[in-house]
């Protein structure tokens, strides 16, 4: 998967948590959508860990707080597969 795909997967996956269409090229930022609450961002996690298979590490999941620092972090995690 090339970033693009890897961006349009991860809207698609946040629009649907919080029930919210986004343009797949959209960076969706955590702090404008409370329905992104602390439940949803643990989902996500689990969700793109299992999909992607990698494991982010506790510096990673903090910086996790847009749709395009987590196509970065994943982009980072598959490179050192």
């Amino acid at each position: 998967m090339n970033s693009q795909e890897i961006k349009k997967y991860i809207n698609g996956v946040i629009s649907k948590k919080i029930k919210n269409n986004f343009k797949s090229d959209y960076n969706i930022i955590r702090d404008q959508y409370e329905k992104w609450d602390s439940l949803i961002q643990i989902e996500l996690i689990f969700h793109f860990e299992e999909y992607f298979e990698i494991s982010f590490s506790e510096n990673e999941i903090e910086k996790m707080d847009s749709s395009n620092e987590i196509t970065e972090i994943i982009l980072k995690n598959m490179e050192n597969e």
